[in-house]
């Protein structure tokens, strides 16, 4: 999670992996750049459907997120404001050993 992204964002393999090309069929595509300016990686942004839980408890929902290009190195994953953080309320216990992680749903 990153409070500071605009959006969520992927690395390719990941959708190459659900079965989408990333550049083929693109809703919209965007620059990527973050606190350190331009990267000159390109987020092609699809629809997907989120899946937030476990195998027992969980919501899933549909958001557009951007996947990069499998072939360019990404090095994380980002779950951020658009389509993650508008519709998911997190709080997190830091005085709790091991710390807790409470999740609320705006769905």
């Amino acid at each position: 999670m990153d409070s500071g992204a605009e959006m969520c964002l992927f690395h390719g393999g990941i959708a190459r992996d659900l079965g989408i090309d990333p550049a083929a069929g693109a809703l919209w595509t965007l620059p990527i750049s973050g606190v350190g300016g331009a990267t000159g990686t390109t987020a092609y942004g699809h629809r997907v459907t989120l899946y937030v839980g476990d195998a027992v408890s969980f919501r899933s929902f549909d958001a557009d997120v951007g996947f990069t290009d499998p072939t360019v190195t990404f090095p994380v994953n980002v779950l951020g404001w658009t389509g993650f953080l508008d519709r998911v309320r997190v709080g997190i216990d830091g005085a709790a050993l091991p710390p807790l992680v409470y999740l609320g749903f705006t769905l």
